[in-house]
Order: structure tokens, then sequence, then C-alpha cells
């Protein structure tokens, strides 16, 4: 309430061109050096002060004050009373056994989000208590350091998962252009969190649009970065095994996939369960040798039923594995132009 009304009285005092009202702090049985609330502090601090110690002192308080009022004149500045102590007050004893000062306020912005961080001076005649006290400070600043850190990397992570959404809604719509403006935004926030998914979906997709631009360069760099992250990283190169295959014919056209394209028949594509949407994939028939080169655009089979990769029914065509429905194959990775007709 008192904060209220004294910063409600600066404002005014700042509108008004005469500098009214005035303010004058006077001091009931509170020293200066003593510190006032930091809010308080900042309205209060830099205005001269009096000091009420008994009623020895109400005649000149009173007499100040109708001076004030027949003089119109406001209160000269002095040093903000309330400094910090230094460390020669603190050796001889000049400052309360404990006392809570002010140091900093830390403004950090990030992602939309204000954080205040209030921190504070403690001072105390036990030596023993301000080691502990700072450490506890230190210990309190690292944590928030790290939940900044997290807020982050959480941010990021969002926002490069929209541009990849994005991305794929554009490839399904065809707009390769803005296919490649979302994946290249997408590319730059996973090499900040490191996110490989996002790193090698990135890198394909990117090598897609330039193909159906018949940017054929663009497109080969960025297939053979995308594949060399694929197989040098623990999280997938496991997938390029030997397993059973399946397919999907024509009863399932038109079927959402999740990359947001329509399940097409007639297009080399698959459905893998881990790995990036957008990899380009080797897949073999074991019996025959026959193989074919597919993109991922969709969830495969379960792995725990035996089938590592579904197949559109032109690729299964490809390979002779129609007849069987069912067949062992093995995955590679692939990346060139030439192995892929979409």
């Amino acid at each position: 309430m008192v904060i209220e009304e004294v910063r409600r009285a600066r404002e005014l005092r700042n509108k008004h061109s005469e500098h009214k009202p005035v303010i004058l702090p006077i001091r009931v049985n509170l020293p200066k050096n003593f510190s006032l609330d930091y809010d308080l502090g900042s309205y209060l601090n830099p205005i001269q002060h009096q000091e009420w110690k008994s009623s020895d002192d109400t005649s000149v308080i009173l007499e100040e004050i109708l001076n004030l009022l027949s003089s119109g004149k406001v209160p000269t500045l002095e040093e903000p009373c309330g400094e910090v102590p230094t460390i020669v007050d603190l050796q001889e004893n000049k400052i309360p056994a404990t006392q809570l000062i002010p140091r900093r306020r830390v403004v950090s912005i990030l992602a939309g989000l204000v954080c205040f961080i209030a921190v504070f001076y403690v001072v105390t005649n036990n030596h023993n208590a301000v080691k502990d006290i700072n450490k506890c400070m230190t210990t309190n600043e690292n944590n928030i350091s790290n939940n900044i850190s997290n807020i982050d990397k959480k941010y990021v992570d969002e926002q490069e998962e929209k541009y990849r959404n994005q991305g794929r809604t554009f490839f399904a719509e065809q707009e390769y252009k803005k296919v490649i403006e979302a994946y290249e935004n997408s590319y730059t926030l996973a090499q900040e969190n490191g996110n490989t998914q996002g790193l090698i979906e990135s890198l394909y997709y990117l090598g897609h649009a330039y193909k159906a631009l018949n940017q054929d360069t663009k497109a080969q760099e960025c297939f053979e970065k995308g594949k060399e992250k694929l197989v040098n990283s623990k999280k997938y190169s496991g997938y390029f095994t030997q397993g059973q295959a399946s397919f999907s014919d024509e009863q399932h056209k038109g079927y959402p996939t999740i990359s947001g394209e329509e399940f097409d028949p007639d297009l080399l594509t698959a459905g893998h369960s881990k790995l990036p949407l957008g990899t380009i994939v080797r897949v073999t028939n074991s019996k025959t040798g026959d193989s074919v080169v597919v993109r991922i655009n969709d969830n495969g089979p379960n792995p725990t039923t035996g089938l590592i990769i579904n197949l559109s029914e032109s690729a299964a065509l490809e390979i002779q594995m129609k007849v069987e429905g069912i067949i062992p194959v093995t995955l590679e990775a692939a990346d060139f132009l030439t192995e892929l007709d979409t």
C-alpha cells in the first residue's frame, strides 16, 4: 500500500510542471543507514530524509514542512541512503548483525519470456554464515541458468518441429520452394540443438525439393550429407539390416500418411517405424537379389511382428514380391539421384 502511494505521488510529481506533490520522507526511529525495501528504496533513497528520534524532533520537522509549503521548493537530493556497506564497515561492526541489501536485478529475455531474478547481498558479522550464503546463492543462480537453458532448448525443439511440419505439408502440396525455406530453417535449429533426426529429415527433404526443381547438384549434395549422418548415427545405423518386408496395394490408395501425403501405390515409397521421414533406402530381395530404392514417407510395421518395412505396390513389383506378399529383404542407406525415381 505504501509503495503504491509513493509510486503514484512520484508519477504525479514528474508530470506536474511545478513538480508537485512534494515527497518528504521522515524516518521514525529508523537510522539512515538502515536500508529500505528494494522497491520502496528505489523511490525514496534519492530524496533527502528527515529523522524523528524523539518528541524533541517534532517541532524541527514541522518547521521544515512549513518552509517547504511556503517556498514550494523540492527537498534537495543527496547521496542515496542505505548504501552497500564496505568491507571496513563489516570488520569494524558498523552495521547491524544481519542486513539484507539489494544487489541487482537480472533480466533475462528468452523466447518471449521475461524473467526477473532478485538477488541480494546478505551482510553479517558471522563469516561462516557469509560463506554458506554465498554457496547457496551460487547454487541457486546455477539452477536458474540451467532452467533457462532447458526453456531455451524446449523452445528451439518446438520451433524446429513446427518448421518440419510445414515442410512436410508443402511437400505434399508440391510447393517445393516453400519446402526449401521451411527445411532450411529446421536444419539450422536442428544444428543448434544437436537433433540428429531433424538434421537427417531436413537434408533429405531439401534433396527431394531440389530434385523436383531440377537442381540436381544441390539435391545430390543434400542426399549425400543426409546419408553420411544416417549411417554414422548410432541411433539409426542399426536399422539397416535384414528382415521381412510387406507391401500395401491399390486398396490403400488415398490413405493419409504421417508425412501429410496421401498414399499412392504407384510411387516408390515405403513406411518404416524408426527411420526419419524423407530417408532414401535401398531394399533388396534376399532371394533374388532384385532391389529398389524408396523414399520413407510413413510409419512402418511394428518391429515385433518381424516386419521391418512396408513398401508401396510399385516398389513391391520392382523386387518381385507381390505374389508372395511377405519376403526377406536387406535394407541399405541410399543417396544417389540415379537410384531414385519418384
